[in-house]
């Protein structure tokens, strides 16, 4: 998961930005059947719930039905859970 959803794979994965929604979120039974999820790695939509426990890379949302990388840059503006470079900005000055 963390290559998938890290900087080096995301922004040119043409796949993902395809069948992300407006939220940016995957559904994680769509992830799972990626081959090296399925094949080599044999992962379980539990072992993904539990990697989110320890990833900065991606999170899983409420619902825990779907997946999002964390931390992103968007039409080049570093954004982190949603939050724009202003929003960010304003939470780390005070």
């Amino acid at each position: 998961m963390e290559y998938y959803f890290g900087d080096v794979n995301y922004p040119k994965d043409d796949y993902i930005h395809k069948i992300k929604d407006k939220d940016n979120y995957l559904n994680i039974s769509e992830v799972l059947k990626w081959n090296y999820m399925k094949k080599i790695w044999k992962a379980t939509f539990e072992d993904v719930i539990e990697a989110s426990k320890y990833s900065s890379v991606f999170e899983i949302s409420e619902d825990q039905k779907k997946i999002r990388k964390s931390a992103m840059i968007i039409n080049n503006e570093f954004k982190i859970l949603g939050l724009d470079k202003d929003s960010i900005r304003e939470l780390t000055d005070k």
